[in-house]
């Protein structure tokens, strides 16, 4: 999909196409929204470096649009588009205090059993999405980290010094379907609904390879 100047648009990292690329793709295409991919090396260098191409992305795109929806190119899917807040990041969430447990404690009292950053999506006004990863030096490293351990450490601080970032603990935006529980989710008219939060997430994340097939079963390829 070309981009053209708009509202929003989306922000992915592929460094390899494959079938679940592919279909991330045209999920994107299908709710007609512009993507732009950050990944502009020779090859995939590591986690750090991915953390700079983004910022190096948001500036090429901070002209153009007013908002960005970053999503993982490989295991994630549009069911639906939609407009970020105006006034804050938002990032997606989990299940799992992942890579490391003992962050958990310093986590805000929860509000469902999402709770946890997760990186694979989030979304925000570029100017603050540009601020937070330049404030909390994200941009920074240059080795292979692991991302989600280094956005959580900087969603934690952000939130005590009152930064304007919050986490998708009601799965309005973002759904991921790790540890995935019988009566988390049923298929209605409207879309896949989260009976926990009631809601109807427009982005789906099998966030720790989950098999992702019955949310593409659901949404085959528009002609």
């Amino acid at each position: 999909m070309s981009l053209k100047p708009g509202d929003t648009v989306v922000m992915t990292y592929i460094y390899g196409d494959n079938v679940q690329t592919g279909k991330f793709m045209k999920s994107v295409a299908d709710v007609n929204l512009p993507v732009c991919n950050a990944f502009k090396r020779s090859k995939f260098m590591g986690n750090g470096y991915a953390l700079r191409d983004f910022v190096d992305c948001l500036e090429c795109l901070k002209d153009n649009y007013k908002y960005v929806i970053y999503s993982d190119g490989g295991d994630t899917f549009f069911t639906k588009s939609f407009t970020p807040l105006s006034d804050r990041i938002i990032y997606s969430t989990e299940k799992a205090c992942y890579p490391h447990p003992s962050l958990a404690a310093e986590y805000p009292e929860p509000k469902s059993p999402w709770r946890f950053l997760n990186g694979g999506n989030w979304c925000a006004p570029i100017p603050l999405a540009l601020e937070f990863f330049k404030r909390y030096k994200l941009n920074t490293y240059k080795t292979d980290i692991n991302g989600q351990y280094e956005l959580a450490k900087a969603y934690l601080q952000a939130i005590k010094e009152e930064f304007p970032i919050t986490l998708d603990e009601q799965c309005e935006y973002f759904q991921t379907i790790a540890f995935e529980e019988r009566g988390d989710f049923r298929v209605t008219p409207q879309g896949i609904q989260n009976l926990i939060t009631n809601t109807y997430p427009a982005v789906f994340h099998g966030n720790g390879r989950t098999d992702m097939d019955w949310i593409y079963n659901l949404y085959p390829p528009k002609v």
